[in-house]
């Protein structure tokens, strides 16, 4: 119904939003991969049970991203390691953001949606078409890696 939609709205849009712009780096682009991802809930409400909502509105963001990311190769960097370290952008997002950028981008959304958003394993499975025991992984692997960053960068 139209009340279930804008209750959906409400409730994810800002979830779905800070995924788009942890991963796209560009939040005009977010915002239409937003708009996207609700007008294919909207095509599809006779299709998705309310309370598949939220995990359809990620799986369509999430490929909806996918496909900008094809169609556009310009891409912001990660900050350089200089950067990182001037007083002015010592911020934690500043570090997630450059720590992130040194992960795959399987790595990086399965660790995002699990730390993030509070998805489970069977959920990231859903939204990117993995398996759970590659989520599992993936999530391993993007925590030993920035493990190994951060050290790095205390010995600077």
């Amino acid at each position: 119904t139209d009340k279930d939609y804008n209750e959906c709205i409400d409730k994810y849009s800002d979830g779905v939003f800070a995924f788009l712009v942890k991963n796209m780096k560009d939040e005009q682009s977010a915002k239409d991969v937003l708009q996207d991802s609700f007008v294919s809930l909207w095509n599809n409400r006779l299709k998705v049970e309310k309370e598949k909502a939220k995990s359809f509105l990620f799986t369509s963001a999430h490929n909806f991203m996918i496909n900008v990311f094809k169609y556009n190769t310009i891409r912001q960097r990660p900050l350089e390691r200089e950067e990182l370290f001037e007083e002015k952008n010592f911020e934690n997002k500043n570090l997630i953001d450059y720590l992130t950028g040194f992960l795959s981008d399987n790595m990086k959304q399965c660790l995002l949606l699990r730390d993030l958003e509070g998805f489970s394993y069977k959920e990231i499975a859903q939204i990117l078409g993995l398996t759970e025991e590659n989520v599992k992984v993936n999530i391993f692997r993007a925590r030993v890696k920035l493990r190994e960053c951060l050290s790095k960068a205390e010995k600077h």
